[in-house]
């Protein structure tokens, strides 16, 4: 990711994963954002607002309330040579959507011996929100993390999951990126560069180590 998309999306959570999806469909028409209320209400978290006015109804499409359906069309779509970006509203959409995720999507690649792929991205909120009145979702991680074939990411910022973003479009195969409601409303700090995908030390030792998600 470029410097000047840094800058971009070192704001809010929502304001950077909606630079990252605006400039990974500018940058090849073969991506495609889908889910329910993508569209015309801008994503569950407004990370979609505008899109559907700039690409069109063909490129950001909304779908029916079903992740089953959803994630079934973005492998049909997958399986066309598209890259697909899908907004789930919840993890426990995920519920729904198992089986063609587990049996279909994460082990398209091996079962055709390479001769489609399935680059597929999912976006999915998790964890407890901010507030004591706020609806707590799951944290589906370790379920995930089961699937042969499937990418697990857990970003712990806006620019963050945005460069996942980027780097998963990049991989045959499908990913997750797991959202903390929590970062929603938390501002991240200006970054000078786009961090990599992978991991990072955040302070080194010599007497204790300390492995972290998210």
């Amino acid at each position: 990711m470029s410097q000047s998309t840094t800058t971009q999306v070192s704001d809010r959570f929502s304001a950077a994963m909606r630079s990252a999806q605006e400039s990974a469909l500018e940058n090849s028409d073969s991506v495609l954002l889908i889910g329910e209320n993508v569209g015309k209400m801008g994503g569950a978290r407004g990370a979609s607002t505008g899109l559907l006015e700039r690409f069109g109804p063909k490129r950001v499409i909304d779908t029916p309330i079903s992740a089953s359906a959803t994630v079934g069309l973005a492998a049909g779509l997958a399986l066309g040579g598209k890259k697909v970006i899908v907004e789930l509203t919840g993890p426990d959409r995920l519920a729904d959507a198992w089986e063609c995720l587990r049996l279909e999507l994460a082990n398209l690649e091996e079962r055709t011996q390479g001769a489609f792929d399935s680059t597929v991205v999912l976006r999915v909120p998790s964890g407890p929100g901010l507030g004591g009145g706020r609806y707590n979702e799951a944290s589906p991680e370790g379920n995930l993390s089961t699937i042969a074939g499937l990418r697990v990411f857990s970003p712990k910022s806006g620019v963050e999951a945005a460069s996942m973003l980027h780097h998963a479009l990049t991989l045959r195969g499908p990913s997750v990126i797991l959202e903390a409601n929590t970062l929603v409303q938390i501002r991240d700090r200006e970054a000078s560069a786009a961090p990599d995908a992978g991991s990072a030390v955040l302070r080194s030792g010599e007497d204790l180590t300390l492995i972290c998600t998210g």
